[in-house]
């Protein structure tokens, strides 16, 4: 712990922007890009077809999920396989 003169803060001129992150970052927020695939497959999921009542069982909600995605994953796989998009 350093003690601080009176007068000297946060604000100090002279204080060391490498030290403080929050001082050193310029500029807007920088996003890395998506490699995992979550945002799509959340999306597929969330436009999927459920019981009601789906969400309250934590058992139900990840045999949703995994049906979803072999549903998916075989409509991605029949299309590559056929050369048509989906729904066509």
């Amino acid at each position: 712990m350093k003690i601080m003169e009176e007068g000297k803060g946060v604000n100090d001129k002279n204080a060391d922007p490498a030290r403080n992150f929050a001082m050193a970052a310029t500029g807007t927020v920088k996003y890395e890009p998506d490699l995992d695939g979550l945002d799509e497959a959340e999306i597929v999921i969330n436009g999927y077809p459920k019981p009601p009542d789906w969400n309250h069982d934590p058992h139900t909600v990840c045999d949703m999920r995994k049906k979803i995605a072999r549903d998916n994953y075989r409509q991605d796989k029949r299309s590559a396989r056929t050369g048509k998009p989906r729904g066509l």
